[in-house]
């Protein structure tokens, strides 16, 4: 059995953990067990992401329904990332920004180690380049751009800028860490397969979706109140 993926789920847990840690002087004062939330939205990402990634290789899962728990293979991105963030919706719709502000810069944690777990399935390398810096595979006298480490250190890169910085107004961490993580996802394959990552509308409209929601975020709270009408009575 390979067990690259949940080592790679382990990895993710730890490094989301240790982003709520660093991050505890932000947590909203009622809300309590934000690591629950995370591990559950992670199973849940999973659970259809690999369903989805499954039906689409063509598995009859009547047939075979252990290939459900037989981990080999891959997990859809995009289903795996739409369950999780509604299963966090759903599950912080009591104070959604407050709460989501607060777990974005761990998510990206997260996400980081997943990325830079490919090591441990050996799909790190993207193209070929003579940059001082690029690695080759055993054997091989071609060295190629560790594409798995540029998106972890990016997605590291936007998890250090949302937690340090006191960002203005609620829901502005959640818009960026969705924006940013979708625009890593969309560039880094140019120096994998030298072109936009598949499915390029998904992810663009991701990166979108996070710049217009950032953008009115902040609108919102730099908005001043309108005064109320003076009580006549």
């Amino acid at each position: 059995m390979d067990l690259t993926l949940p080592a790679r789920v382990v990895g993710a847990l730890a490094a989301a953990a240790l982003g709520l840690w660093t991050g505890r002087r932000r947590q909203p004062p009622d809300y309590e067990g934000p690591f629950g939330d995370l591990m559950g939205a992670v199973l849940a990402g999973l659970a259809v992401g690999r369903l989805v990634y499954l039906l689409g290789e063509g598995v009859d899962l009547l047939a075979r329904p252990m290939d459900l728990l037989v981990l080999r293979g891959g997990i859809s991105p995009a289903a795996a990332a739409l369950a999780a963030l509604g299963y966090l919706v759903w599950t912080c719709r009591s104070d959604l920004w407050g709460r989501m502000d607060y777990l974005a810069p761990a998510g990206l944690w997260g996400l980081a180690v997943w990325e830079a777990g490919c090591w441990w399935q050996g799909v790190c390398l993207g193209s070929q380049s003579g940059l001082w810096w690029t690695m080759g595979l055993p054997g091989s006298d071609l060295t190629r751009h560790p594409v798995g480490m540029y998106a972890a250190l990016l997605l590291l890169l936007g998890a250090w800028w949302l937690g340090g910085w006191n960002l203005p107004g609620r829901g502005v961490a959640t818009w960026a860490a969705l924006g940013w993580a979708s625009l890593v996802r969309l560039v880094v394959p140019l120096w994998s397969v030298e072109t936009w990552s598949r499915p390029t509308w998904w992810y663009l409209a991701g990166f979108l979706a996070g710049l217009v929601g950032t953008a009115a975020s902040i609108y919102r709270t730099a908005r001043p109140t309108e005064d109320l009408p003076a009580d006549l009575g």
